[in-house]
């Protein structure tokens, strides 16, 4: 039986396919520097340190070394704390739009190494994403002292800050994004569970398609736009008009992939989509990357980083919103993901989608991201 629940999905699911065209110039990795093949066909690269530091440094080398091949200058830079992830888990967007790596750093004193790759970069602007209680106002300060202007994208919690990083790529969607056949700029906005990194991270590569904000959203069945501060704000800056021409609201698709349906959002927000994460976090991932391949547009490409640890998975989501390409998770176990997969639809999608797939980035050390770990996207344990 079709309910208002399945009715919604399969909305989202025909818009996605069709809606979310892309007008971003597409970046392609090539099976070179640094790609060697895998016994299952892909070109692999792995990109990891000895510590999350180095991680986020080698995936900021990989960042930048493609932007030099596009002629794309990195200037910027998304600064991160690497202890602790809801500020900066809806940074990808961001980063896309400011062609711009994630790097980490401690709480009180801007890491060394991290230090010596703004350096090596000759990085001009660091966004530090969450206020000085993660971030302290310490490594803004020895940012400054070497020359790097700063702006600091903070709120009160999680979710403050995620819509602080939301109002700024909406500005820059607004301002820069080219008008459609329709007359009107496509606009979206996700929105998710604030303690489920991994859905946020699944939408990194997304969110970079059209600049499309996270926003996180508290846990809460019954939670309406106007318990979040700043929300319906955000959701009505979206809707304003252009060129003295009303953009009526519907204009606005909102998105969202958060564990539970919710009625107070879908009747008080006019298209908004709600495909419902799933309660296990690999087979969410899966089923978000598969619903949102339309958007992705870029299976070539395929990010494979832990779904247990967040420090690595977030450095990657920066690379991920540049080549709009999928995440997927690894470290679970196929039998328990496809458990509940009937119909066998969830591992048929795994199949098709990642057919043709040619560059498979590992992001993390062997401990983390197992060698052979790409076999997942074959459907092999």
């Amino acid at each position: 039986m079709l309910n208002k629940k399945n009715f919604i999905k399969l909305i989202a699911l025909g818009l996605l396919g069709v809606s979310l065209l892309s007008f971003a110039p597409e970046v392609k990795a090539e099976a070179n520097d640094g790609f060697t093949k895998s016994s299952y066909g892909y070109n692999m690269k792995r990109l990891d340190g000895s510590d999350r530091f180095e991680t986020a440094i080698a995936v900021s080398n990989e960042f930048k070394r493609l932007s030099d091949k596009n002629n794309e200058k990195v200037e910027n830079v998304v600064l991160a704390n690497a202890f602790d992830y809801p500020d900066s888990i809806a940074s990808a967007p961001l980063s896309k739009i400011y062609n711009a790596p994630l790097l980490l750093t401690e709480k009180d004193k801007l890491n060394s190494k991290t230090e010596a790759q703004l350096k090596k970069l000759n990085i001009k602007k660091v966004f530090i994403v969450g206020g000085t209680g993660v971030v302290s106002q310490n490594v803004e300060n020895k940012l400054k002292s070497v020359g790097i202007t700063v702006e600091r994208l903070a709120g009160e919690d999680r979710y403050q800050t995620s819509l602080k990083i939301a109002n700024k790529v909406l500005d820059y969607r607004l301002a820069n994004a080219p008008v459609e056949f329709t007359g009107y700029k496509y606009r979206s906005i996700f929105m998710v569970d604030g303690h489920r990194y991994t859905d946020a991270l699944t939408l990194a590569g997304m969110s970079g398609r059209n600049d499309t904000p996270i926003v996180l959203l508290p846990s809460n069945e019954d939670l309406k736009p106007s318990d979040v501060k700043g929300l319906n704000e955000l959701i009505n800056k979206a809707t304003e008009g252009e060129n003295d021409k009303e953009i009526a609201t519907e204009k606005l698709e909102i998105y969202w992939f958060l564990p539970y349906f919710n009625k107070n959002f879908l009747n008080s927000v006019p298209n908004c989509y709600m495909h419902g994460a799933n309660e296990n976090k690999y087979t969410s991932n899966l089923a978000i990357n598969n619903l949102n391949e339309a958007m992705l547009r870029n299976d070539d490409n395929v990010m494979m980083a832990t779904g247990e640890n967040f420090p690595d998975a977030l450095a990657g989501g920066a690379l991920a919103a540049k080549l709009n390409m999928p995440v997927v998770f690894t470290g679970d176990n196929l039998k328990e993901t496809f458990k509940n997969d009937a119909s066998g639809n969830l591992k048929k999608n795994l199949l098709d989608q990642y057919r043709d797939t040619k560059n498979v980035y590992l992001v993390g050390g062997k401990a983390i991201v197992k060698d052979g770990a790409e076999k997942k996207l074959k459907g092999v344990d």
